[in-house]
């Protein structure tokens, strides 16, 4: 499998670092460089906060959007995770040395669990304690 370079995503797109700077990433089984990352200094993480503060106000979400609009949203996000299960534990395993079969449940799980809340942002209507 071909990994590209990781980047930083801010601001609803990828990004290299502000200081250009990326680090090799291995597999802890062989100690062969997997890729490369984007390194995070203070600067890229208040570009990424200002982002997502900026989004929080004054995006689609901050605007009130249906429920089932925001629910639609979380099950595509489900259904990606599950589509691409086996390659995201493929490439979980090789970046930690996890076990496969833990890998892919961790892959399952995270899928179930953007299921859940999409099933809760349905639900919850009123007050919340």
């Amino acid at each position: 499998m071909d990994v590209k370079p990781a980047q930083h995503f801010i601001d609803g797109q990828f990004v290299d670092g502000q200081s250009g700077k990326t680090f090799a990433t291995v597999n802890p089984a062989d100690q062969r460089p997997i890729t490369t990352v984007a390194e995070g200094l203070a600067a890229d993480i208040d570009r990424a906060v200002r982002a997502a503060r900026r989004a929080f106000n004054e995006g689609p979400w901050a605007r009130g959007g249906r429920a089932a609009d925001r629910a639609r949203l979380l099950r595509r996000v489900g259904d990606l995770i599950n589509k691409h299960g086996d390659q995201l534990a493929y490439l979980e395993t090789m970046d930690t040395g996890l076990p496969i079969k833990q890998a892919r449940g961790q892959a399952a799980r995270a899928a179930e669990n953007f299921y859940f809340f999409a099933e809760m942002a349905t639900r919850m209507t009123g007050e919340s304690f």
